[in-house]
């Protein structure tokens, strides 16, 4: 199996209702903040056209973004004090 030694590792999530995204990784309530703030600007239960039940997930997962890069050195992401968190 090929290894990836130095270059750009891109990341992507194939689906309408999640992001993905680089941030810091050392404290896991940046995580909680985030999906707070999140869920306080697009709450869940509003007058949303879209009847499915998921409206807010799809517009924070087009505010997040599906896709994001990470630097690959040594065979290894460059992931200092970041963490690549996965919002559903």
């Amino acid at each position: 199996m090929p290894v990836l030694v130095k270059g750009v590792c891109f990341l992507n999530v194939p689906h309408t209702t999640a992001g993905i995204t680089i941030n810091e990784g050392a404290d896991p309530s940046v995580q909680r903040d985030i999906l707070n703030s999140l869920n306080r600007l697009i709450p869940h239960e509003l007058n949303y056209f879209h009847r499915e039940g998921n409206a807010d997930a799809h517009i924070k997962s087009t505010l997040v973004g599906t896709s994001t890069h990470v630097i690959v050195e040594e065979g290894k992401l460059l992931l200092r004090y970041v963490a690549i968190d996965l919002l559903l």
